[in-house]
Formats: C-alpha cells, sequence, structure tokens
C-alpha cells in the first residue's frame, strides 16, 4: 500500500507521484521473489494507492491487468472553517467514509496472508 500527500493547487502531480510509489513497490517485489515464484504462469498481483489533499481521497489499485481509480468526488471532506463550526456531522460522515476504505484495504491485504502461497498477492 502506497500513500502520497497531494497539494490541492497540483493534484495531477499526486495522482502521478503515487502510480511511481506503486510502480516501484511492484517492481522492488518482484526482484525479492524467487525464481520459482517469478516464472510461475498465475502470476497476478495487484498493489493499492491513496492519495489525498486531506479533503479529496483517492484510491488506486495498479494490477496486472490495468490501472483503476477512484473518481475525484467521490470521496470528500468538508475542511472549510465553515463547516467545522456549523457542519460537524457532514465531517463525521466524510471521515466515515475514507476511514471505511482505508479498513477495508487493510482487511483485504491480512486475508491475503491467509490464502495459498500460488494464490497471494504482493
Amino acid at each position: 500500500m502506497c500513500i502520497a500527500e497531494g497539494k490541492p493547487r497540483n493534484v495531477e502531480i499526486g495522482y502521478l507521484q503515487n502510480i511511481m510509489q506503486l510502480e516501484s513497490a511492484y517492481h522492488t517485489n518482484k526482484k525479492k521473489r524467487t525464481a520459482d515464484q517469478a516464472f510461475r504462469s498465475d502470476d497476478h498481483y495487484y498493489l493499492y494507492g491513496i492519495f489525498s489533499t486531506a479533503t479529496e481521497w483517492n484510491f488506486i489499485i495498479l494490477s496486472t491487468d490495468d490501472l483503476y481509480c477512484t473518481s475525484k468526488s467521490e470521496y470528500q471532506i468538508n475542511l472549510s472553517k465553515t463547516a467545522l463550526k456549523e457542519d460537524l456531522e457532514s465531517i463525521r460522515k466524510g471521515v466515515k467514509k475514507v476511514i471505511g476504505v482505508i479498513v477495508g484495504l487493510l482487511k483485504d491485504r491480512v486475508t491475503a496472508c491467509d490464502e495459498p502461497e500460488s494464490k497471494r498477492r504482493l
């Protein structure tokens, strides 16, 4: 799992930074495998990325098949001064939604360790 912090004015750079972290993690893990593991025909992987500007949260999956990401408006937390004074319930809901996704990703990684060696993800 790779996490990147971005600046609100440079969201695209944050995405690219996170994608590069995922690519690097994949190649590093690939180098650490034994020859037997590296040449398996059922070699499938996926890695998770989290990119955030604190108010916008984006989740990325890099897999054998493709690169997937959430929409830019799906996970937002309004942290404006007005919201902090008047709309705490909206902030709680946004935080709960984001934390729910992160917990789900962590649970998936824990269960990956319980799978047989031939089915494990990186």
